[in-house]
């Protein structure tokens, strides 16, 4: 009777394990898209539609998605809340900081010049909480500033 009660107790924590794995599944998959959604959303807030070819606010959205929303949230980088993670930052192509003499875009990782120039069109979209520690370690080693001129202070979401 003991091995039979083992069984049974196994049998009922593998069913219980699957649909909870299959709940949370589903939760993220539609938390994963309300956070694309919002993504995009941050994105075209930040974007005059009518200098975007043909003026299309449809046209908008559908790069913002595919460009950034979309592969950024495959990999991670998008919070629920549509904001960027970090990373999305620092460890996408897009990430670069300018170097002055000679004019050279180069990883900010690698940057040893006073100032940094950051591409700050993305860490607008960073979360503030992730941005400011970020920035304030490059500060330590270097003057920094946005290459668009966004002061230091308006970065992050």
């Amino acid at each position: 009777m003991n091995r039979r009660w083992l069984l049974v107790a196994a049998a009922t924590v593998v069913v219980f394990a699957g649909a909870a794995a299959l709940v949370l599944t589903l939760r993220d998959r539609d938390g994963s898209a309300a956070a694309v959604d919002r993504c995009t959303e941050r994105m075209l807030a930040r974007v005059d539609i009518s200098r975007f070819p043909g003026g299309s606010r449809a046209l908008a959205a559908r790069y913002a998605r595919r460009a950034y929303c979309e592969p950024f949230a495959a990999r991670g980088w998008v919070h629920q809340d549509g904001t960027f993670a970090l990373a999305a930052y620092t460890r996408s192509s897009r990430s670069s900081c300018a170097r002055a003499e000679p004019a050279v875009t180069i990883p900010c990782s690698e940057l040893e010049e006073d100032p940094v120039i950051l591409d700050c069109a993305l860490l607008r979209l960073v979360r503030r909480s992730e941005v400011r520690p970020y920035v304030a370690s490059l500060r330590r080693k270097a003057a920094v500033r946005c290459d668009d001129g966004t002061p230091l202070g308006r970065l992050g979401a």
